[in-house]
């Protein structure tokens, strides 16, 4: 063999050695940014499924919790597409592809709740309503709902975000009218009608709340109608006190 040919056999080695190498490593990045990939998809998975869950009692349809879950389903089938081998979200898989179901029927089991206990817990719920009004915007700009939906969307996270802080308000001074506290519960009532009334939300039902509140100020009732705030399980009793006459 000549030395021309061992120089060409030992150029072909070495330039199949380079592919192979760069074919391994190509392999190795694709597999990296598939994993990181997946990695992502699952933490929001986990994310979208806190949100649709956080924000069930606190919407009065079932409208968002299903477009939110529908979302879930579409992200789970884009993790199996891109690694078919994964079954550990089969379980998620089911109960999406069944509460959806459950939304489209409306017999979603859940009941609307919007009073909160805390400052905190009206912050984390608040959070979770506006991170579906994020949620919604992201999927009218992809094309999965038309900007109807996404309008009709958004005014109802707009109220339940100013429900779920009025109506606490309200709450804690039903219970603070409870214990005979009738200047905590005034304050607390004054809070309400305030956030009612500096609110920008153009909800027509803001009105006949505003005053209805102004009406518990004014002695002239206990409670708030149902239909504005079926969350009943904190109203006063017929023996509470009154509360002191202040001015609306």
């Amino acid at each position: 063999m000549s030395i021309l040919s061992v120089v060409v056999i030992c150029g072909i080695l070495m330039i199949a050695s380079l592919l192979v190498v760069s074919f391994v490593n190509r392999q190795h990045t694709r597999k990296r940014v598939v994993t990181h990939k997946i990695w992502e998809l699952r933490r929001r998975i986990n994310e979208l499924e806190e949100v649709a869950a956080a924000i069930e009692p606190l919407v009065e349809s079932p409208i968002i919790p299903k477009a939110i879950n529908d979302e879930i389903i579409d992200l789970i089938h884009t993790v199996t597409g891109l690694d078919p081998s994964i079954v550990y979200l089969e379980s998620n898989l089911r109960t999406a592809q069944a509460l959806s179901a459950a939304y489209m029927e409306q017999t979603a089991p859940s009941v609307l709740y919007r009073v909160q206990p805390s400052d905190a817990a009206i912050a984390r719920a608040q959070h979770y309503l506006q991170e579906a009004g994020r949620i919604v915007r992201s999927q009218q700009i992809a094309g999965r709902i038309d900007g109807m939906e996404m309008d009709q969307f958004i005014r109802e996270l707009g109220w339940a975000h100013l429900m779920v802080e009025v109506l606490s308000h309200i709450g804690q001074g039903h219970k603070a009218l409870a214990r005979s506290d009738v200047l905590s519960a005034y304050g607390y009532y004054r809070n309400a009608i305030n956030k009612l009334m500096t609110s920008t939300v153009t909800d027509e039902r803001k009105h006949r709340l505003i005053r209805e509140v102004s009406e518990i100020l004014q002695n002239k009732r206990k409670a708030i109608s149902l239909d504005l705030m079926p969350e009943s399980n904190l109203n006063p009793g017929a023996n509470t006190p009154d509360l002191p006459i202040q001015g609306i």
